[in-house]
């Protein structure tokens, strides 16, 4: 028996992922002692660090942060509408999956996952899944 071992990554996740642009905010979360303490060097301000959300699923989201975190952080993260009134989309706890540094630019992708979300954090999750399904 052979198996083929050029599976593409995208033919093994279980959610559609949407390519996105959309500005992000997160912040180190998590009931446990922190694994990543931020200096103001960061650029953290009032807890949060910005980032670009590049991916969305219903499993997590990919962002490009200029700031290393850790595979296993708890990030609480904020995905926002561009614009003068911006609002926030979504708001829960994701947990970092996977960390890449880019080579276009020095930074980190991370791939993270949605942890423990509340009800209300769920339903923010696919009511914008189904916006970009439809081509929000």
């Amino acid at each position: 028996m052979t198996t083929n071992s050029n599976h593409k990554l995208a033919d093994l996740r279980s959610d559609v992922r949407h390519q996105l642009s959309m500005r992000a905010q997160f912040s180190v979360s998590g009931p446990q002692p922190p694994l990543v303490r931020l200096s103001a060097a960061s650029g953290v301000k009032d807890g949060w660090l910005e980032a670009d959300a590049v991916d969305f699923s219903l499993g997590g989201v990919g962002l490009i942060s200029l700031v290393f975190l850790p595979r296993h952080a708890i990030l609480r993260l904020r995905l926002i509408t561009p614009g003068e009134e911006s609002r926030i989309l979504f708001e829960g706890d994701t947990l970092v999956r996977r960390v890449v540094m880019t080579d276009r630019r020095p930074a980190y992708h991370l791939g993270t996952s949605f942890h423990e979300l509340d009800a209300d954090a769920r339903r923010q999750v696919t009511a914008l899944n189904d916006a970009l399904m439809e081509g929000m």
